[in-house]
């Protein structure tokens, strides 16, 4: 025995002298990297000489040394985000060696990794349901003026954004459902869907600040709950990955826009751990256009504008490779003329004052991974509207409201068993509404508001069934109670619609709702898989349709505080091929039942609104049910190194399937398909990053939309086509030229508005 341990001491003792023979020689080995297209230098570039497991990354200038080596054959392997793995051998056998490695981009990654879907990293391709990821090199690509931009190339999204960067705000929906209510939204986690109407505004994040953005489609509310039904989009924002690193840009194009950003940040670790930070500014006006058709314009028609900034910070701290904490503030103003001018200088307008306070923790405390956030949304609105109406009567008012939104999200990982990985977690949001109309023509004061808290549970588990069979099934249940609701009008005049003052206090009411989720993956192969999933979703009330009675555009609009939320089932099937790192392929079937949708419905009576007409009294109520029959593809094909070309197709027959109006048995939708869903839609692009120039050139197509309940209207189909152009030089400054409608095409809206046709933006950047 003693014999035995002397033999493997000395075979440890001669192992460790000839390893370090390896790498305590008299040769130097040096290198530059660059970008194989553009030529410029890489920085932070990782370089292995594998057979020592020796490790070094490249200076600000490119430039890599390793010294202190030994004669020999070695394998060289090189890598960098954003760029193809490059391995080589190298043979040492002078005193100094310099060499120059070109490395190409990687323009797309066919098979990335997300974290939205199951809480956990997770290849696309082994996710039993259908998910799309947009990455910071396809971002810096398209021709994109707003954050909602990004989101045109995926199939089975809809941006409606119809006055493009002097629109106030833009309806993002999915999978063949109207409304951006029944999309879920997150901004680094946080749900930025408001609980007082659903929406978000979008003109908060500009694209710049982006890192990446991941879209769950069909229903997800067995993990993120209210507002997901028709899928969860998430967007991720940059964080500093250099000691020092900046950006600074202005721009200037079509209707007088002009603007500019600043990024300034950092990080500073010692030994795995240390501070990060982030500055940020941005500053947009436009001068705008006006809308009104030609036809119809008359003396009060002005032009929409906007003007618009925003300002941000973070600050966090990296305790090691796999914890850290931050904490993150935005703010937010922006006006938005919307097209009338009677009197007052600036006509008509919508500004929004936005506060975001987000303190974000992930980590790994043994064999528990963690996530935790909380967060605080502000909104302050302000509205001044005036008109003219066909008599000559003159109406100015202010609209005042504040909409406060918290919450609290935790989420712990763990895996149990053989192959099992268990997610649980608990997710608590409020969020309030408190609005006042004030109409300076008339004696009319109306206020209204009210709370909405929710409190929901999960629990997730992901296994394996032999080894080829992936499975997920979650079951989350929410709570939800509206209170503290009220209606007050005082004064009233036909200008609202009212006959005499109102004080209402609601009841309080609640509601509770689970939701299910069970989805298969089967891999057949390394390339190609299978899957079914069957999943629920919901969407609650909004405050607004529970408190808010007054006048809206069809008539005049009673507060319903009985509502109920609305639910989706949904049954799919899916195909995922992806051939060789260069083609992918993905089909997709679906069938959706929607129950208790909210409808507007007449209650047979009517008011007098000012205008020559009585108006009918409408309510919405949970009456309708629905189906959808969908499917998408979406292909990606790598033609060669850095010539990409991505198209995608879908295609939704939304219908009512049954519609029961309890005060109007003659009306009957049954049958009628859901308004503003486009029946069809199509994208493809192609882009080529080359040597000279990096372009991407995109073309869309919209299908027929109806835009009202029986059918008889609609917007026809319609084509865009866009363009960007981006060079990058030495020394890191660049321009940009992005062309969005490049055949000035423009078209009628929903409202019967101009779109602006074609626009024009350039910029100049500067970045380190």
């Amino acid at each position: 025995m003693i014999r035995s341990r002397e033999y493997l001491l000395l075979a440890f003792i001669l192992i460790g002298m000839n390893l370090k023979g390896f790498a305590d020689g008299e040769l130097i080995f040096s290198g530059i990297v660059r970008d194989a297209f553009d030529k410029n230098v890489l920085a932070d570039v990782n370089v292995v000489i594998e057979e020592l497991q020796l490790g070094t990354a490249t200076s600000p200038k490119g430039v890599f040394t390793f010294s202190r080596l030994s004669p020999g054959t070695y394998t060289l392997k090189i890598t960098h985000i954003g760029f193809h793995d490059y391995t080589t051998t190298i043979n040492l056998d002078t005193g100094k060696t310099e060499q120059t490695y070109f490395l190409s981009p990687e323009v797309v990654e066919i098979d990335p990794v997300t974290i939205t879907a199951t809480l956990n990293k997770r290849k696309i391709s082994r996710i039993p349901g259908r998910v799309a990821v947009v990455q910071e090199k396809k971002i810096e690509l398209l021709p994109a003026n707003n954050t909602d931009d990004l989101l045109l190339g995926i199939a089975n999204v809809h941006v409606n954004r119809p006055w493009g960067i002097f629109s106030k705000g833009a309806s993002v929906s999915m999978r063949g459902l109207p409304g951006s209510a029944r999309t879920l939204i997150l901004l680094d986690g946080a749900p930025m869907n408001k609980v007082a109407g659903g929406t978000i505004n979008w003109n908060f994040l500009e694209p710049s600040d982006v890192k990446s953005i991941e879209v769950v489609k069909g229903p997800n509310s067995a993990l993120y709950g209210n507002n997901a039904m028709a899928g969860v989009i998430s967007i991720n924002t940059r964080r500093p990955e250099k000691t020092i690193e900046g950006r600074a840009r202005i721009f200037g194009g079509s209707l007088g826009t002009y603007g500019g950003s600043v990024n300034l940040g950092g990080i500073n670790l010692k030994q795995g751990h240390g501070f990060y930070w982030t500055l940020k500014g941005f500053l947009r006006n436009g001068d705008g256009y006006i809308i009104e058709p030609e036809e119809t314009r008359d003396s009060t028609d002005a032009k929409v504008y906007l003007k618009e900034h925003n300002a941000g910070m973070l600050a966090g701290y990296r305790f090691d490779a796999n914890n850290a904490l931050d904490i993150e503030y935005r703010y937010y103003n922006g006006k938005h003329g919307t097209g009338t001018k009677v009197y007052e200088d600036e006509g008509s307008f919508d500004q929004y004052r936005s506060h975001l306070v987000l303190s974000n923790y992930n980590g790994q405390l043994g064999k528990y991974k963690l996530n935790a956030r909380i967060y605080y949304q502000l909104e302050n609105f302000e509205r001044q509207s005036e008109s003219m109406n066909s008599t000559g009567k003159y109406k100015l008012s202010d609209t005042r409201s504040v909409k406060h939104d918290n919450g609290l999200w935790m989420n712990i990982s763990r895996s149990f068993f053989k192959d099992h990985l268990f997610t649980a977690g608990l997710d608590i949001k409020i969020g309030d509404l408190d609005a006042n109309i004030i109409y300076r023509t008339s004696t009319d004061d109306a206020q209204y508001g009210g709370k909405l808290a929710f409190a929901g549970i999960f629990l997730q588990d992901e296994f394996r069934i032999f080894r080829k069979l992936s499975v997920i099934a979650g079951l989350r249940f929410d709570y939800a109670r509206f209170y503290d609701g009220f209606l007050k009008v005082y004064n009233p005049t036909s200008n609202t619609g009212f006959i005499r003052d109102i004080e209402n206090v609601f009841n309080d009411e609640s509601w509770n709702h689970f939701s299910p989720k069970l989805g298969l993956q089967y891999q057949i192969n390394a390339e190609t898989g299978v899957y079914v999933s069957i999943s629920r979703g919901f969407m609650p009330p909004k405050i607004d349709d529970l408190v808010k009675s007054g006048k809206i555009s069809k008539g005049f609009k009673l507060a319903n505080p009985q509502l109920k939320p609305e639910s989706l089932t949904n049954y799919e099937t899916g195909l995922t091929w992806m051939l060789a790192s260069k083609f992918s392929l993905e089909p997709s079937v679906y069938y959706s039942r929607g129950h208790d949708f909210q409808y507007f419905v007449a209650t047979g009576d009517s008011v007098e609104t000012g205008g020559s007409d009585l108006k009918p009294v409408l309510q919405r109520q949970n009456i309708t049910e629905v189906e959808i029959l969908g499917a998408e593809i979406t292909a990606t094909w790598e033609i060669l190194t850095n010539f990409v070309l991505t198209a995608n197709y879908s295609i939704n027959n939304s219908k009512i399937l049954e519609f029961h109006d309890p005060f109007n048995e003659g009306k009957n939708l049954t049958g009628k398909a859901l308004i503003e869903v486009p029946a069809n839609e199509a994208y493809a692009s192609l882009s080529w990053k080359n040597r000279i120039i990096n372009v991407i050139f995109d073309w869309r197509y919209t299908g027929k939309e109806w835009y009202d309940d029986e059918n008889t209207q609609f917007i026809p189909p319609y084509h865009i086509f866009g363009m960007k152009l981006a060079k990058t030089l030495k020394e890191g400054i660049g321009f940009t030229l992005t062309v969005q409608d490049i055949f000035d095409n423009v078209t009628i809206d929903r409202k019967g508005k101009l779109t602006p046709g074609r626009f024009i933006i350039g910029e100049v950047f500067y970045k380190f």
